[in-house]
């Protein structure tokens, strides 16, 4: 019998990959709630400065998890970090680890030979002052960063999301300026525009908007519309740093913009 016992633990091991990846290909995997999210396709893109941003998608569904890179090891979320993760449910919500969320990203395995990323990760993000939503279990399994995938130059100075009139808004790029008085965020969509405006030397803390040189704009292209009232809350400006986080609400004439978040560097 005992010669049967290394088949047995192969076994077991066998068993319990299982649980965990479901099959051999590149996977981003976790428990969301209740709800088992596994990615029918996942990459991973490299941007310009070293940082790395692998997303997993499932029908209307997707989630993106962000690191400073590029290394293995742990990359905690949360704390003024620079490494985020969002994730978008079919009903469009989104829930997001900026500013209030927390948790950790391991890279387990950095594969530079085949250009692949395996780890594990477990989160806690937010739709702020709505909803909760508790990341288990969660892997990643041999995502590539180097196949069919463009690694050009990412241009993006950081991270925006919003609701335009309860629609998601996921900008293309995200530019940050730093004019000598202000610091100006433009965050273009396919459809749409936003700008935020803040004085170079804002503070942390709730502002109306407009006020005291912070505002805000939408524009469709056509036609701008300014912010007519909204609040901003900066939770971080770092100047050392040029690091600027927070949210944001606004409405125009004709378009209401909640759930807004921030995260750049100018």
């Amino acid at each position: 019998m005992k010669k049967h016992i290394p088949f047995l633990v192969l076994f077991l091991i066998s068993c319990y990959s299982c649980e965990n990846v479901e099959s051999n290909s590149p996977t981003i995997q976790a428990n969301l709630d209740n709800y088992f999210f596994r990615s029918s396709g996942s990459f991973a893109e490299k941007h310009q400065d070293n940082s790395y941003t692998l997303t997993g998608s499932l029908d209307n569904q997707v989630l993106k998890l962000h690191i400073e890179g590029p290394q293995a090891g742990d990359y905690i979320v949360g704390g003024g970090s620079q490494n985020w993760a969002t994730y978008e449910d079919e009903n469009g919500n989104v829930y997001t680890t900026i500013p209030d969320g927390e948790g950790v990203i391991t890279i387990t395995e950095w594969d530079t030979s085949f250009k692949t990323l395996t780890g594990n990760f477990k989160l806690t993000m937010m739709i702020p002052g709505i909803d909760t939503l508790t990341v288990s279990k969660g892997i990643f399994y041999e995502v590539p960063y180097g196949f069919g995938i463009t690694e050009t130059p990412n241009q993006d100075d950081g991270n925006v999301i919003a609701k335009i009139n309860e629609q998601v808004f996921s900008p293309v790029s995200v530019s940050a300026t730093h004019t000598g008085n202000n610091i100006i965020i433009v965050a273009t969509g396919t459809n749409f525009t936003i700008t935020l405006t803040f004085p170079a030397d804002i503070s942390t803390g709730n502002f109306s908007i407009p006020s005291n040189g912070i505002s805000a704009a939408i524009s469709d292209g056509t036609i701008s519309e300014a912010a007519l009232n909204g609040t901003t809350i900066v939770v971080e400006h770092d100047t050392s740093f040029n690091v600027l986080r927070g949210s944001f609400t606004f409405s125009t004439e004709n378009y209401q913009i909640t759930l807004g978040q921030f995260n750049v560097t100018y």
